[in-house]
């Protein structure tokens, strides 16, 4: 994924490659790996099964509005509760900029089961059906004045079954950084594509451009910049393919210990250099 990626945006911006789309031509199914790790069997046939047959589909339900990265200030709750002698949970909160929510059949959703804010156990993560009473898409929020499929959730007094559960209670951040650290190494990936088409155009532009008779590209305040960009796009390439591979070799528990701080570094020098 990484590599084909890589190759299609320093192509520039099309179709097969707008630097936004969670697919594009190469396929990213962090929520199939999500299931895949911890999911129950009757979960992996719904959720795997389903998703890759068009049956059903989840969106991702992390970011809220007042709390983004920092998801372990998160408000959003659920408490034990017994409904018509069923036991499960009811949730209550916010979401926001949760992506393909239009299309999906449920939202996989993190709320606070256990503990203090800040503390990174007590977090759970639920399965909450699109058609659940109580849960609403309130908007689709509009970006760059362009409309988005990025909708803002509320949930009021939803309840969930005791299956609803992905993973154990209490331990729904392992859950999340699964799907993190898939669409960081994703971005960072799609990121250096661009910046290395940005640099290669810049290449051709310093040669093309000819004041006073010489290239711009004899010059050494064009040439030393670009050589700078390019060598730093060279050693990111290189920690991005190294990250990808040693992820292809582990569980998505063991990732989190060994490469989660090696996925953000290729992520934020990703953003840097687009």
């Amino acid at each position: 994924m990484a590599v084909i990626r890589m190759h299609l945006a320093r192509k520039g911006l099309g179709l097969f490659n707008d630097l936004q789309n969670e697919h594009s031509i190469v396929g990213n199914f962090p929520d199939i790996l999500m299931v895949r790790e911890f999911g129950t069997p009757e979960q992996k046939e719904k959720f795997i099964a389903g998703r890759l047959e068009g049956r059903t589909s989840f969106a991702f339900g992390l970011t809220e509005p007042n709390h983004g990265s920092d998801a372990t200030h998160m408000y959003t709750h659920a408490s034990p509760m017994t409904k018509e002698g069923r036991k499960g949970w009811v949730i209550n909160g916010a979401k926001m900029w949760i992506s393909g929510m239009h299309r999906a059949t449920h939202c996989l959703v993190f709320a606070r089961t256990g503990g203090n804010a800040g503390d990174a156990k007590g977090i759970t993560a639920f399965f909450v059906p699109r058609d659940a009473k109580g849960f609403v898409v309130e908007s689709y929020e509009w970006t760059f004045n362009m409309p988005t499929d990025h909708a803002s959730l509320t949930f009021s007094d939803v309840f969930v079954p005791e299956d609803a559960v992905l993973g154990e209670i209490g331990k729904g951040l392992a859950i999340a950084q699964t799907f993190v650290h898939e669409n960081r190494l994703r971005q960072a990936a799609s990121s250096l594509g661009a910046a290395e088409f940005c640099i290669d155009e810049s290449i051709k532009y310093a040669r093309k451009r000819k004041p006073f008779g010489e290239e711009l590209a004899r010059n050494q305040g064009i040439q030393f910049p670009i050589v700078e960009l390019q060598t730093q796009a060279e050693m990111l390439k290189l920690l991005i393919l190294k990250t990808a591979s040693e992820m292809d070799g582990m569980t998505q528990k063991e990732i989190e210990s060994a490469l989660g701080d090696k996925v953000s570094m290729c992520n934020v020098s990703g953003i840097l250099r687009d």
